[in-house]
């Protein structure tokens, strides 16, 4: 195994951070994931490959750029690069797709080439039954498809930010607090992010570079996010900084007015 691998495991492993967790946070099959820690690079397209490989190295608190620099050189030669190229057709199949020289019998007028068209054509239905879903054990064959197609599928997977919502006016409905907390952030890098606003059920984030975001509660915020050095927080004016350094994964961390006392 190229050692590239190797150090995916083990920044995983040091960080305690579960293969399960990461399915959960990137929406990505455990089956790939372990594929890619063994370095089986030919399971999928390599466009699903290397876009796997950017959001696995996120949340673990890698560079994702400079791990897909790694993967590259890894697969740069040897038996890597012969494992990432797709495997050619032959045998039975491409024999029954030769031409036939001018002069001769055409190939179907052939008992012999009949017997091969023949087992080609058992063959293509057997792999098609195998590919098929519930068919047997090798993945679904995917086609290629760009990385940002990728990107957007798995955000639009992603539940939706809270709505706003208009209140409607009673006789006597209390006025909103005064003291209410409005939570800002500057993204300046990849980050992975779950919130939880007051006592409502938490909601996960998936953010580019150079983003900014805010949100708004009545008590406090509930935070658990990957990278925390890549996001600095404001709090009703009040700057609160990186929860953690650059890598680091910080989880339920609980911003309230108590965070305004401090300041």
């Amino acid at each position: 195994m190229d050692p590239f691998f190797q150090e995916l495991k083990r920044t995983r492993e040091a960080k305690q951070i579960s293969l399960s967790e990461i399915a959960d946070i990137t929406l990505i099959n455990v089956r790939f994931l372990e594929a890619i820690e063994q370095g089986n690079v030919s399971i999928l397209p390599q466009t699903y490959i290397r876009a796997f490989i950017r959001e696995y190295a996120t949340v673990i608190g890698l560079d994702p750029e400079q791990a897909l620099r790694k993967y590259e050189a890894a697969i740069g030669g040897g038996a890597l690069a012969a494992a990432a190229e797709p495997r050619r057709a032959s045998g039975p199949v491409a024999a029954a797709t030769s031409v036939p020289q001018e002069g001769k019998p055409t190939w179907f007028a052939r008992p012999r080439v009949l017997v091969s068209a023949a087992i080609g054509i058992v063959l293509i239905a057997v792999l098609f039954f195998l590919l098929s879903p519930g068919g047997g054990d090798a993945p679904k064959a995917v086609e290629e498809t760009p990385f940002q197609n990728v990107l957007k599928e798995t955000t639009r997977r992603l539940p939706p930010p809270p709505a706003l919502q208009h209140p409607v006016e009673q006789p006597k409905a209390a006025p909103a607090p005064s003291d209410s907390l409005t939570l800002r952030a500057v993204i300046s890098d990849s980050l992975w992010l779950r919130m939880a606003v007051d006592q409502e059920p938490p909601r996960e984030y998936l953010f580019r570079p150079n983003t900014r975001i805010s949100w708004k509660a009545r008590d406090h915020f509930t935070l658990t996010l990957g990278n925390a050095g890549n996001v600095d927080f404001t709090l009703n004016q009040n700057p609160l900084g990186a929860l953690g350094p650059r890598g680091a994964v910080v989880r339920n961390v609980e911003i309230s007015r108590r965070n305004l006392t401090a300041h």
